[in-house]
């Protein structure tokens, strides 16, 4: 068959122990949480748009991406260990922002400010609720990061709805967590869920990753090592976050698979797919069809190589 794309059709092999050395934790989580840019990287495929891809990766509806952007930065720059009192400052928005034309004039302001108190009140008391919050400095190997505990479980806080890199960040911090020090609980994903009856938005606890044996996490940790080296040199055949859609999706048994994939890939009437990222294109080929990857042989397995072991682990 002949090469359609830099990925396609899939040739991906499983990366042989002797071929590869394996990098340190900030070379492999950067190539985890966004394998093709990382490649294109790696082997100079640039273009002007492509500078800035990794800031724009995240798609969110314009309504909500400021609203993201104000949590995100109030959640860097708060510290919420300790008992943490939700009332201490009700007009925190008022007081940062006001005159900076962040917020809508008059009225219109006031009510955002309120939603995003909302929210925030929110996703503190989702927080609060997993046990008492303490923040750790941990340095071990070659990571040197701050961590949220609640209780003895590790907190990944994600101000937006679950996507692909937040997985995969708290996949990698449990993993190496597990494998090079005492810790031997849970990580918990906080994330935003968008209920469908109401139309709302909820923070809570929407994944669970369960605890490992230490000699388990340190063979993942192996593996995923192997896969992010020799996705240097390859490119990686999964879309992000349509492969971490069907992984869920066959996981959870579910009937609608195939249109679950292809919705995430090519879009729909309300939201653009993940193929229309240049990143993508340059990977996969402009208008790739998500039955390219469906009818692929080796789709299932390849994708299963990086998800096996994060599902059996994972509710």
């Amino acid at each position: 068959t002949k090469n359609v794309s830099p990925a396609l059709p899939i040739t991906w092999k499983d990366p042989k122990e002797s071929e590869l050395k394996t990098f340190s934790f900030e070379k492999t989580k950067e190539w985890l949480i966004n394998p093709q840019i990382t490649w294109l990287k790696e082997n100079e495929i640039q273009s002007k748009e492509f500078i800035n891809l990794i800031e724009d990766n995240d798609k969110l509806e314009l309504s909500e991406l400021d609203r993201y952007k104000l949590i995100s930065h109030r959640l860097e720059n708060s510290d919420i260990s300790g008992t943490h009192d939700i009332k201490d400052k009700t007009n925190y928005w008022g007081e940062a922002f006001s005159g900076k034309g962040i917020f809508p004039p008059k009225a219109s302001g006031l009510i955002e400010e309120e939603l995003l108190e909302e929210r925030w009140v929110d996703l503190i008391s989702t927080i609060n609720e997993t046990g008492e919050i303490t923040k750790r400095s941990i340095e071990i190997k070659d990571l040197e990061s701050e961590f949220y505990f609640g209780g003895d479980n590790l907190i990944l806080i994600e101000v937006g709805s679950l996507k692909y890199k937040t997985l995969m960040n708290a996949w990698l911090n449990h993993l190496y967590l597990t494998a090079n020090s005492t810790f031997n609980s849970k990580t918990l994903i906080i994330s935003k869920k968008k209920y469908s009856n109401t139309k709302e938005y909820k923070f809570e606890v929407t994944k669970e990753l369960l605890p490992l044996d230490k000699f388990k996490a340190a063979k993942e940790l192996e593996h995923v090592n192997k896969i992010a080296a020799s996705g240097r040199k390859n490119c990686w055949p999964i879309p992000p976050e349509s492969g971490l859609t069907y992984a869920l999706a066959t996981n959870e048994k579910k009937s609608n698979i195939q249109q679950l994939f292809q919705k995430k890939w090519e879009g729909d009437l309300y939201s653009s797919g993940e193929r229309e990222s240049l990143a993508m294109q340059l990977c996969f080929g402009k208008e790739c069809k998500y039955s390219t990857f469906l009818e692929d042989k080796s789709f299932n397995n390849v994708l299963m190589s990086l998800y096996k072991t994060i599902l059996k682990n994972m509710k």
